[in-house]
């Protein structure tokens, strides 16, 4: 049965035959999905270089609006918070760097630490986590730490009013950040499906023989004879279902 119907000078696809046919060839869905899944797997593994993330938190501290204060206001947290994104800038400064790069004993191009570094605020607070990126764990835990020990005293020097405190260090990683073996695995593997299932259906829709004579009525032609399968017939002669040319040889 064609997956396409023809009716009005319109075409159908009959998702029905989709699913039959698509059922039928899963032995070759799912060959392609492990094959795909596999060499993705390969390529990620040999091909990129895995990476490890050092991270180590920092406090804001918006001293200046609360020093007759004893209590923390909302308007407190929401200045400390804003303050996050200027300290990420003054970190990956050039000056700042440069120290860490000095603290840190690596040699590394300005411009390739600042890719290095991110830093973002912690669930909207005023306490903000820095990571470093980099393919020796060593390094970016040295790195992390020499920020963790330059930048509150850099921040404070050029933001007056505020203080940086260190909540936590950098430990070094154990376990790789990226590339996820997991994800792309299954990402090569989703990709194999579609490509085997549009496979399926495209060579389907390009098929124009007939195989059998449902097909002729997507035409409204009539069936004028039918030429019957002579293997099977043989087979159902010699199993005593007939009387037909298998029987006439013997």
């Amino acid at each position: 049965m064609s997956i396409l119907n023809r009716q009005d000078d319109e075409i159908e696809i009959d998702l029905v035959e989709v699913f039959r046919l698509l059922l039928g060839k899963w032995h070759f869905i799912i060959i392609s999905m492990l094959i795909f899944g596999l060499v993705v797997f390969a390529g990620t593994f040999f091909l990129v270089t895995p990476q490890y993330e050092a991270n180590t938190t920092l406090y804001v501290n918006n001293s200046v609006n609360r020093e007759n204060s004893v209590a923390i206001s909302q308007s407190d947290l929401t200045a400390s918070a804003h303050l996050v994104d200027t300290y990420a800038a003054i970190i990956k400064s050039r000056t700042v760097l440069e120290q860490v790069l000095e603290r840190a004993n690596v040699e590394i191009e300005i411009g390739a630490l600042q890719e290095m570094i991110t830093a973002k605020a912690i669930n909207d607070t005023e306490v903000f986590m820095i990571t470093v990126k980099d393919s020796d764990p060593h390094t970016a835990t040295r790195i992390a730490n020499a920020i963790a020990e330059i930048a509150p005293g850099q921040c404070e020097s050029i933001v007056e009013g505020s203080s940086v405190k260190v909540v936590d260090y950098a430990e070094l990683p154990t376990e790789i950040a990226s590339p996820s073996y997991k994800k792309a695995t299954l990402a090569g593997m989703l990709v194999g499906g579609i490509f085997s299932v549009a496979f399926i259906v495209i060579q389907a829709l390009l098929d124009a023989t007939i195989k059998s004579e449902d097909d002729f009525k997507q035409w409204d032609y009539p069936v004028l004879c039918v030429i019957p399968d002579l293997d099977e017939a043989i087979k159902h002669d010699r199993q005593g279902y007939g009387y037909g040319y298998g029987r006439s040889r013997k």
